[in-house]
């Protein structure tokens, strides 16, 4: 499951497209793959926009990272 959101809709990116596709897949891509068997994926893909500049958000409910 894979939720979208946004409080700037009218937000320009200036970028090169395929690179900015290929790191918010990879994300969403790395976050399901952390989430156990067990438990029901849940992705959040969040867009905001921040002083004038945007900012895209990926959080999952996987295991996360070990800490050391």
């Amino acid at each position: 499951y894979v939720q979208f959101e946004t409080s700037a809709p009218n937000i320009l990116v200036q970028g090169d497209k395929m690179i900015l596709t290929r790191a918010v897949t990879n994300l969403i891509i790395n976050g399901m793959q952390s989430v156990p068997p067990t438990r029901k994926p849940v992705i959040k893909v969040w867009v905001s926009e921040k002083e004038e500049m945007g900012m895209v958000e990926v959080k999952d409910n996987g295991v996360g990272i070990a800490e050391e």
